[in-house]
């Protein structure tokens, strides 16, 4: 019987949600002085909760990894701002939108950083080190724009493309290595956790990584009188990453440079709005980034002697962050 009740409830509110609360747009029709398209700024301020990998493959052909060294970024905080152009009311007909958002990191430690080398017989593992991970720098840049179509009552239907930037500079500082005997010239005895530890102080390995990414997309945008809520889905093979990866301890030094491409991007977002005023509405989003399989060569600079070799396509990276975020969107127009 209670559950009966519970059930006449939800009901209710969902009759109440869909039928009986206005819509954006259904509250007034615009004023003749009131343009078509709004233009507005917001500041943001978020967060990044992941890791990025740094990867080399035994084989061009091959998925066995001879090397991983996994930055965390656990957690980044980020400022930054947005800029967007859209229809006023977007349940009347459809429109254009555009979107604009920078962030920056602020320089900070961001966990560890983890090297795994498997140069073992039988391609066990023989290397494994962990250093402080501070991130020096990152940028992120996302530009999109696309229509907008309303479908069915309460319901616009958005498709963009856009495209994705990424930076972060990272080094790895202040940490232990732990190495296997070498055996012969590259094969080493496989690591166990007693191998004496040999600490290392200051900058050991730095890091540098960039992604640029087209994005094709679709959002689901729900607009009522006070609050709206967008759900965005992005997905696209169309990735470049060039990474630049630094030694100075090794004797000699040396210096990695990565071209690699293609590859899958994922990235799901919710977005909710709640407006306090004609021309200001806060929002607050969720999204999953995640980036993998990019495969590529590899340019090998003795720093000793400025020769540099070519590899062959063992290169790989991937990315994987959860993002959080607010901003305060103001209309300028």
């Amino acid at each position: 019987m209670k559950n009966i009740y519970v059930f006449k409830i939800l009901v209710s509110l969902l009759y109440i949600f869909f039928t009986i609360l206005p819509l954006e747009g259904q509250t007034r029709k615009s004023p003749q002085s009131e343009g078509a398209y709004v233009f507005s700024v917001a500041p943001v301020f978020g967060f990044l909760y992941g890791h990025a990998e740094e990867l080399v493959y035994k084989k061009a052909d091959s998925d066995t990894l001879l090397s991983q060294l996994i930055w965390d970024i656990k957690p980044l905080f980020l400022w930054g701002f947005s800029a967007d152009i859209y229809r006023r009311y977007p349940m009347e007909k459809p429109g254009f939108f555009m979107n604009l958002t920078t962030q920056f990191s602020f320089p900070t430690n961001t966990g560890t950083m983890e090297d795994r080398d498997w140069q073992a017989a039988e391609d066990r593992l023989s290397h494994f080190s962990s250093h402080d991970n501070y991130t020096n720098w990152a940028t992120l840049m996302d530009l999109s724009a696309g229509i907008s179509v309303p479908v069915i009552s309460r319901l616009v239907f958005k498709f963009h493309a856009g495209f994705d930037y990424m930076y972060f500079n990272w080094t790895a500082q202040n940490g232990y290595a732990q190495y296997g005997k070498e055996l012969s010239p590259g094969v080493f005895s496989p690591w166990n956790e007693n191998i004496p530890k040999v600490y290392q102080s200051g900058t050991v390995i730095s890091y540098i990584q960039y992604w640029f990414i087209l994005t094709p997309g679709f959002s689901l945008y729900i607009p009522y009188r006070f609050f709206s809520v967008n759900l965005d889905f992005q997905i696209s093979p169309l990735i470049i990453c060039l990474d630049q990866d630094n030694h100075p301890l090794r004797n000699p030094p040396l210096q990695f440079n990565d071209y690699m491409f293609w590859g899958l991007f994922l990235e799901p977002t919710g977005e909710f709005t709640l407006s306090f005023h004609e021309r200001i509405s806060l929002s607050a989003y969720v999204s999953y980034r995640l980036i993998k399989g990019p495969r590529g060569l590899t340019m090998i600079k003795n720093m000793a002697n400025n020769i540099t070799v070519r590899d062959s396509n063992k290169a790989g990276a991937a990315y994987s962050a959860l993002g959080a975020g607010l901003s305060l969107k103001i209309q300028i127009r």
